[in-house]
């Protein structure tokens, strides 16, 4: 062979070679750079994941902090008037409040109608005088005399977390409330009368003697007859009987 045919023959190797090498680079260039999409696609998929356990986190704090919330209820039990000495059945999870119907009252006494449905009027002995009733912490109550009624409610006030709310009997409930903190820890009380009555019994525990405000179920601010029991406790009387809210501040 000549041998200008084997320098053309090794020039054409050595540009293939060469052309080789600049493609296998172009790839690697290609690569580096898909690598370098998937770490910042990972990175932000990382950053998500991390938005979303926080977000988890702080779910998690609220549903926590909502099943310990605490409630006041104003709650009824209806035993057989003929008894005394008893307890009544304190739903799971709940705590009685003592002290919370003014003059140091624990519970107080009322008859019920055909359907054990509270009537808001005071027992009485045969002889017609008004019974009242003892209560502790434990459920214990002693009547100060013996009723003429087959049946009686024992109206007390309770504490209990939302988290147990479902071991109450709803039927019971005569009020329920809550208290929530305002700037400058001075607190307020909302008071839920779901009840109609002519007389709402609001144990606040703000120890002041704070403004009322008033809104029947419909949305309709009213005023009532509002006595202050002492720093803690108020009754709100008003013409005729209805439920709503109390706004204690």
């Amino acid at each position: 062979m000549p041998i200008i045919d084997d320098i053309s023959n090794l020039r054409l190797a050595t540009i293939g070679n060469y052309n080789s090498k600049f493609n296998n680079y172009a790839n690697i260039q290609d690569i580096d750079k898909l690598t370098e999409r998937l770490y910042n696609n990972l990175f932000n998929i990382n950053t998500e994941v991390d938005t979303l356990r926080t977000e988890v986190d702080i779910l998690n704090t609220d549903v926590n902090d909502l099943q310990n919330r605490k409630i006041k209820v104003e709650y009824y039990e209806v035993v057989p008037g003929t008894s005394s000495g008893n307890q009544i059945t304190i739903p799971t999870g709940a705590l009685i409040n003592l002290g919370t119907f003014g003059s140091s009252k624990d519970a107080v006494l009322t008859t019920v109608d055909g359907a054990n449905v509270p009537t808001w009027e005071s027992p009485r002995t045969l002889g017609g005088i008004v019974i009242t009733t003892s209560l502790d912490v434990a459920g214990n109550y002693v009547f100060s005399g013996t009723p003429i009624d087959t049946n009686l409610a024992i109206v007390y006030s309770l504490t209990i977390a939302q988290k147990d709310w479902g071991n109450l009997n709803q039927l019971n409930i005569i009020s329920e409330s809550e208290i929530a903190e305002t700037a400058g820890e001075d607190k307020n009380y909302v008071h839920n009368q779901s009840t109609p009555t002519t007389v709402w019994n609001v144990a606040h525990n703000l120890n002041k003697r704070p403004s009322v405000g008033i809104v029947t179920s419909a949305g309709d601010e009213v005023e009532g007859d509002v006595k202050h029991i002492d720093n803690n406790n108020i009754t709100i009387t008003f013409s005729s009987p209805f439920g709503g809210k109390a706004y204690i501040n």
